[in-house]
């Protein structure tokens, strides 16, 4: 059974309006911020960038951004946030299912925030990503470490129940990646049936070889 892609156009405009989502974009972009090296003038772009909270949270320390995403209405959200603030650094751009589209050793860092477990085939994805690092170029990619399934309320467009990050990482290894390291950036808390729950975010990174 085709598992049914999840309409992201339809929440966009109140995507930012849960604290949960706000308090992770913040603690992800700090994370970054932390532990991955972003060389002056950075070029980057954000995979999977929904509303942009998490480049909102970075774009003082970045040259440029560009932000992709499948969800026009997504993309017109991180538009007008950026003409509301008056950032400049930000472009966005409309991708579909094609992979071509993340362009060849373009980028000084790529990221992404809670996209991984939304991906059919995350191999293929990860490949593309790489490529389109520059030598020395930076990836880091945040999610939900692996659980039950009992995240989410709503499991629409939801493929994974989360990602192992330990097998991540040696996905990464074996793209070519070195460098590698990992943290628990967050934890997202939840009420469930037996109390309140914490749902760690993992972020790990790794970098092109020059």
């Amino acid at each position: 059974m085709k598992t049914k892609v999840k309409d992201f156009n339809a929440v966009a405009s109140t995507w930012d309006e849960k604290p949960r989502r706000v308090e992770l974009a913040a603690a992800v972009a700090r994370a970054i911020r932390e532990h991955v090296k972003i060389p002056p003038g950075c070029r980057a772009m954000e995979f999977g960038c929904g509303t942009g909270m998490v480049t909102f949270n970075l774009v003082d320390v970045l040259g440029e951004v560009v932000a992709v995403d499948r969800a026009p209405e997504m993309l017109e959200v991180v538009e007008k946030k950026a003409a509301d603030l008056g950032v400049k650094e930000i472009s966005t751009r409309l991708v579909g299912d094609e992979l071509e589209y993340l362009g060849c050793s373009e980028y000084d860092l790529i990221y992404s925030n809670m996209v991984l477990h939304h991906l059919p085939e995350i191999e293929p994805v990860i490949q593309h990503l790489v490529g389109a690092l520059k030598p020395g170029g930076m990836l880091a990619l945040s999610d939900l470490e692996n659980d039950d399934g009992s995240f989410h309320d709503q499991p629409e467009g939801v493929i994974q129940t989360g990602i192992r990050s330990a097998c991540l990482q040696e996905t990464l290894a074996r793209f070519g990646l070195t460098n590698l390291g990992a943290i628990q950036a967050h934890r997202i808390l939840k009420q469930r049936s037996d109390g309140e729950r914490a749902y760690p975010v993992f972020l790990l990174w790794g970098q092109r070889s020059k």
